[in-house]
């Protein structure tokens, strides 16, 4: 199976839009080629299917406008994934609808408290996402080195 457009952010954390419509064996091939052990879906649909993967977590995390990304829960949620990263072997993947703006700025996050200078998570995020759509207050966020 093609990867799909997913996106590898750094080793071990990878994005993308849903997965939802995609066929059950598609989604297990995609977790056991990657080695996932955590999803976490920004997009306000849950994947049933995924809580019977073989995952240690699916953080299901709703955040139906943007805007939703600044609340202390996904600040929570990126503090637990950049932990996960730290100490654990297997791979982070994180969803949003279009895979442009929530899981992007998510991502961004991580990279922060990973440690890497703000000007940095940018042209990281730009050279692997290329079609990233993120808002205004995401980017000052970002540039900014506010870890939410």
């Amino acid at each position: 199976m093609a990867r799909k457009g997913i996106n590898e952010i750094i080793p071990k954390l990878y994005q993308r839009g849903k997965i939802l419509t995609w066929l059950r064996r598609d989604k297990e091939e995609l977790i056991s080629s990657l080695n996932i052990g955590v999803i976490v879906n920004f997009w306000p649909k849950v994947d049933a299917e995924l809580s019977e993967m073989p995952l240690d977590w699916y953080l299901f995390v709703p955040c139906a406008q943007s805007v939703n990304m600044l609340e202390s829960r996904v600040a929570m949620a990126a503090d637990a994934v950049t932990q996960y990263l730290r100490n654990r072997d297997r791979s982070v993947l994180v969803l949003c609808e279009a895979g442009k703006t929530r899981s992007t700025f998510f991502c961004g996050l991580v990279l922060l408290r990973m440690g890497m200078a703000p000007n940095d998570v940018l042209a990281k995020l730009k050279e692997t996402i290329p079609s990233m759509e993120l808002k205004n207050f995401m980017y000052e966020h970002i540039e900014k080195g506010i870890v939410v």
